[in-house]
């Protein structure tokens, strides 16, 4: 497997603004929390993501 394809192996500084949506009852959740981290260390902005609460009433 690439290294670059590995959470953390990466140079994310210079990247674009980045928008994160995770949903409370993803697996990945914790990847994407993750990435939100350090997307931050690297000052990549990460805008917020709305409504913080998604309705399950579809």
């Amino acid at each position: 497997m690439p290294t670059d394809a590995l959470p953390g192996a990466t140079r994310l500084d210079g990247l674009s603004p980045t928008r994160i949506v995770l949903s409370s009852h993803d697996d990945l959740r914790p990847s994407g929390e993750l990435l939100e981290r350090q997307l931050a260390e690297a000052k990549v902005p990460v805008p917020p993501t709305w409504p913080t609460e998604c309705s399950t009433d579809i």
